[in-house]
């Protein structure tokens, strides 16, 4: 493809000169001495093979073909502009397509939360969200497939790099006939002889370090052997944002 000589640097003089009908004060806008205005309008005369501007004895007028040529310069120059600072937002993490894996802890108040502030703050964010086992986070972010993932704390490769997004107190679902609710604060170990319910660590390694020890510290040892996948009635300890997930399993 051959070189047409329309270099942005050229284009910006031409505007500038265009707008201003006047060398100088066009020298003075670029913040450049007004000989080298000149020389950049002939330069870009001699690679078009045209007149651009005609002086006259008070300012400068454009011909045909500079009228022409302002009205794709501007475009150009626009287009230029707004292509620049899309590099630069994508640069600060203003701008662009993040790849957000969330697992369920996160499902009903954080990611929600999260998404409507970046859509608020960084508009010109485009999320991509998607919700994963707490088990995949590992190998999603290894292999490349996600940006960001928001997780149950737990522990990571080395390289990993955490923050604390959301805090939150553990809560404990329990059936309408156990006395335990009448209290008015439960402790752990008051469940030590409990069967427990809660995700296998291979689905929610997060959740279940935390549960697990949370119940350590209090030697709430015995139902931890008898963890399994909540599928029927029991003590379940959970986060507060966990609630509608126990709320709609009522309802239906």
């Amino acid at each position: 493809m051959p070189d047409s000589g329309l270099e942005l640097r050229l284009l910006r003089t031409f505007v500038a000169v265009a707008k201003r009908r006047n060398f100088s004060r066009a020298a003075d806008d670029l913040n450049i001495a007004q000989q080298a205005v000149s020389q950049q309008i002939k330069a870009l005369e001699r690679a078009l093979g045209v007149t651009l501007l005609r002086r006259t004895s008070r300012h400068v007028e454009l011909t045909a073909e500079g009228s022409t040529l302002l009205e794709g310069a501007r475009r150009v120059l626009a287009a230029a502009d707004n292509a620049s600072r899309a590099v630069k937002a994508v640069a600060r993490g203003e701008a662009g397509t993040l790849r957000l894996a969330y697992t369920y802890s996160a499902a009903w108040e954080t990611v929600p939360r999260l998404l409507a502030h970046v859509g608020e703050r960084y508009p010109r964010i485009r999320v991509e969200s998607r919700e994963v086992r707490g088990g995949e986070i590992e190998e999603l972010l290894l292999s490349d497939r996600f940006d960001l993932a928001i997780a149950p704390r737990t522990s990571y490769p080395q390289g990993f790099h955490t923050r604390a997004v959301r805090r939150e107190p553990l809560g404990i679902a329990l059936s309408r006939t156990d006395r335990l609710p009448r209290r008015q604060r439960i402790e752990l170990a008051m469940l030590a002889d409990r069967l427990f319910e809660i995700w296998p660590r291979e689905m929610a390694p997060g959740l279940f370090d935390t549960i697990v020890g949370y119940c350590r510290a209090a030697r709430v040892r015995g139902p931890l052997h008898r963890a399994r996948l909540c599928s029927s009635p029991g003590r379940q300890v959970f986060p507060p944002s966990f609630s509608a997930f126990f709320f709609r399993r009522l309802a239906h």
